[in-house]
């Protein structure tokens, strides 16, 4: 059975109707049919019948009772972008304040049901149409079909029943302008193959898992994916490098998160310059280009500190490690924010002092920083995975005795790469957001300065993203009045609230001015004094 709904507000949508007569059609408004506007088409061998109203349908499965969901007719208001462009859109399809926008591409924000299936099938399509001719009348006639076609026949163009053709548009036509059409004239570039088509039609298996028992009726979870494929951006085209989806998001307290990515082991080779790392079995040659995507999440902050690096020796033209104690200036001045940064948080970096400096987003419940899932985050248990393959990662000295800088970072036990993850999909698994802040992360292995930008946003909090605005917007609109109030040697300037001087300035006007300089004058020598 198929299960067919329609949206009281979507005049665009079309279905077989019941209050016109056997085989009529209506438009899906719930004022138009008795079962408003919902109905059971059910297969029969050459065709589909009217049965009974969806909402009185159940459909039993081996597996689980579940109730055929709803079709969500939208228009393309919301999800308009430049033509052709594959790009980013004006907004979401169905925008929700949870998962803003931002600058992102074309996208739809669904709602895994909840029941559990082994085996759903997501399809895509990409349908275009044109305004060149009428398609649909609004009671659901189609106003152009078959007998508009077009047939280039003895030299002369016909249509299907043998008279002149009445199509609308015809191949690369030329176009009479001005007023005589036989000396000016234009010649269009007009494919009539890319009318009224599909131009994708891609299909996806997979399943829905239950929710965890101990999770409460109701709970908040968010996926959070990664998207993109190994290559710069050129090489990547029509897709795009790596990016999370969703990169930006406003959550409430303990609302859930539930990280989890997969890619390919199957993307052309890449040299390192072109996509890090690798992954993929290479076997014991690994001087052959990866191509296989992975990718991790680390934390980001603006703590001060010393770079703690592993120690190593210098080995065939590398090192020695740590090259400088002092990579960072993080913390060095007052006008800045996480996500501007290119290494890991400070914090945990010195992870002797992680109680007291950590400022993330991960806490356990008795209110620790979460170090397991800091970690596993970070290194997508590569450890565990490389342990039961009887194999460990390697130390940075045994990685430096490769003295061929490609093979060491396709080595496949170099973790530092993320190599040690011989699969492509890593389940992260459920993080509850205990803690309100606004926090930002990047993929260490794929995050590339000015070549490629995996980062992404969560703000957590009732009003930690402004209304209407998501995380990455708070977060830059919070930078630019700290850069307003920095000195030019980055420390913060002093604020001082000043009267405002009569509008009107006359001789009294200009005693409140000098009164009102030797009161900021007082000021400063008391700020300069109290230093």
């Amino acid at each position: 059975m198929r299960p067919v709904y329609q949206p009281e507000d979507a005049p665009w949508c079309y279905c077989k109707g019941v209050t016109e007569g056997e085989g009529a059609t209506s438009k899906c408004d719930p004022k138009l049919a008795p079962d408003k506007g919902s109905v059971m088409l059910e297969q029969s061998v050459d065709a589909w019948s009217e049965t009974v109203p969806v909402a009185m349908m159940v459909e039993e499965s081996a597996t689980a009772t579940v109730k055929s969901p709803t079709v969500d007719c939208v228009d393309g208001y919301h999800s308009t972008s430049r033509e052709n462009q594959l790009g980013n859109a004006r907004d979401t399809a169905n925008p929700d304040p949870a998962i803003p926008h931002g600058i992102n591409a074309n996208r739809y924000i669904w709602t895994v049901p909840e029941h559990v299936q082994d085996n759903c099938v997501l399809r895509l399509r990409y349908n275009i149409s044109s305004s060149d001719y009428p398609t649909w009348a609004n009671d659901g006639t189609p106003l152009t079909t078959h007998t508009s076609n077009s047939y280039e026949r003895n030299g002369g163009f016909f249509g299907p029943d043998g008279s002149a053709t009445t199509s609308p548009v015809m191949q690369d036509p030329y176009i009479g302008f001005g007023a005589d059409p036989n000396a000016t004239f234009l010649e269009l570039a007009l494919n009539t193959n890319q009318y009224g088509r599909t131009f994708q039609d891609r299909s996806y298996v997979f399943n829905i898992k239950p929710q965890p028992k101990d999770l409460t009726e109701g709970v908040k979870i968010y996926n959070v994916n990664v998207r993109g494929k190994r290559g710069n951006i050129v090489q990547t085209y029509p897709a795009v490098e790596y990016d999370f989806v969703p990169n930006d998001l406003c959550l409430q307290e303990n609302d859930y998160v539930h990280f989890q990515w997969t890619g390919s082991d199957y993307n052309p080779q890449r040299n390192p310059n072109d996509g890090a790392g690798a992954g993929d079995d290479v076997g014991a040659d690994n001087n052959q280009a990866s191509r296989a995507d992975r990718s991790n999440l680390v934390e980001m902050d603006t703590l001060q500190r010393r770079n703690l690096a592993p120690v190593a020796a210098r080995q065939n033209n590398a090192g020695p490690f740590p090259e400088s104690q002092f990579q960072t200036h993080a913390g060095k001045r007052s006008a800045e924010v996480a996500s501007g940064m290119n290494y890991p948080a400070g914090s945990v970096q010195a992870w002797a002092s992680l109680d007291t400096n950590y400022n993330g987003m991960f806490w356990t419940a008795d209110n620790k920083p979460d170090q397991a899932t800091i970690m596993k985050l970070a290194f997508i248990d590569q450890v565990e995975r490389l342990k039961a393959k009887n194999e460990k990662c390697k130390t940075l000295t045994e990685l430096l005795a490769e003295g061929n800088e490609g093979r060491r970072e396709r080595d496949p036990q170099n973790c530092a790469k993320l190599n040690g993850a011989r699969e492509p999909y890593f389940d992260g698994g459920l993080v509850q957001m205990r803690k309100p802040g606004k926090f930002a992360y990047f993929s260490s292995r794929n995050n590339n300065f000015s070549n490629r930008d995996h980062k992404g946003f969560v703000c957590v909090g009732k009003g930690q993203c402004t209304t209407g605005k998501g995380c990455q917007a708070t977060v830059e609109d919070e930078l630019r009045e700290l850069q307003k109030s920095e000195a030019a040697d980055g420390t913060k300037l002093l604020q001082v609230e000043q009267q405002s001087p009569p509008k009107e300035c006359d001789a009294d006007c200009k005693i409140a001015k000098l009164e009102l300089l030797v009161q900021n004058l007082r000021i400063e020598i008391k700020s300069l004094k109290d230093e």
